[in-house]
């Protein structure tokens, strides 16, 4: 390993424990975990595996940077996507690398998460550059890219023909094995109502909440009537404050929203308010 740079030596140290682990199973019991946590509800049941002995040291394969994404195991090969977005298949029984494949987006594409998903004879795998690759599985040959603009951290979940995935902006994909995309849906358009960019600061709207899904669509309802009620009493309190001309504060002690201020003067998180009457011209 006298040849390799600090980065590698690092990728290396850090996907050993995980592969050595998976191709050890795999070699030793034929287990497939085409998925993360092996099938779509994330169960990481292996009911028919059984290990006896202990886990020990396999091989060290390098890659080009960190691993932060689970790999999967199919069909005797293990798949897996560095930080750097690199996707590696790996033969479990001569630890030797099958193919490679680097995905585009330059310096968006770094510390991937996405654990790839093994769908038929096609490997799907999403990257932070905001990229869904389908792969043939023979090859690493490219079949589908699809352009989701904004990055992904979500596995795929595969089942009954298709494969899931959720962007960071909350968008849905249903795809097909190959790539085609079957339909989309839009959280942000759908229950919250905004239709404009949001990953425009001065259109988004910023919400102070984690989305999940929800078994009941009336709990989904009611949390987007309470996000616009408060989205109109905050378009209220803006108009109101555009009436007058902010001027930063003089003290560097934060003022308090109940401190006495002079006559035609307020406060709002920090800063003072003047009104035209109360200002010298």
């Amino acid at each position: 390993m006298a040849g390799m740079t600090w980065k590698m030596k690092m990728a290396s140290r850090w996907i050993l424990p995980l592969f050595c682990a998976s191709a050890f199973t795999l070699s030793a019991f034929a287990q497939n975990f085409p998925q993360l946590q092996g099938d779509a509800l994330r169960s990481g049941n292996a009911p028919q595996t059984s290990l006896s002995g202990s886990l020990g040291l396999v091989a060290a394969i390098p890659l080009t940077d960190g691993v932060y994404a689970s790999p999967v195991v199919a069909d005797g090969r293990a798949y897996v996507i560095d930080g750097s977005g690199v996707v590696f298949a790996i033969d479990v029984k001569s630890n030797k690398v099958v193919w490679r494949r680097a995905t585009k987006g330059g310096a968006g594409n770094c510390n991937n998460v996405a654990a790839p998903a093994v769908v038929g004879e096609y490997l799907h795998v999403g990257t932070t550059a905001g990229y869904y690759y389908v792969l043939n599985r023979s090859d690493g040959s490219v079949v589908t890219v699809i352009d989701c603009e904004e990055p992904i951290f979500s596995a795929p979940a595969a089942g009954n023909g298709r494969a899931y995935f959720a962007t960071l902006g909350a968008r849905i994909y249903a795809v097909e094995p190959d790539g085609k995309v079957a339909w989309t849906w839009d959280f942000v358009k759908e229950v919250v109502g905004f239709k404009g960019n949001r990953w425009l600061g001065s259109t988004t709207l910023f919400v102070p909440a984690i989305f999940a899904w929800s078994a009941r669509p009336s709990s989904c309802r009611q949390a987007a009537e309470r996000f616009s009620s408060m989205t109109r009493e905050r378009d209220r309190s803006c108009a109101r404050l555009r009436r007058f001309r902010p001027t930063r504060a003089r003290s560097s002690r934060r003022p308090s929203v109940k401190a006495r201020t002079p006559m035609g003067t307020s406060t709002f998180n920090g800063i003072v308010v003047t009104t035209p009457a109360a200002s010298k011209r």
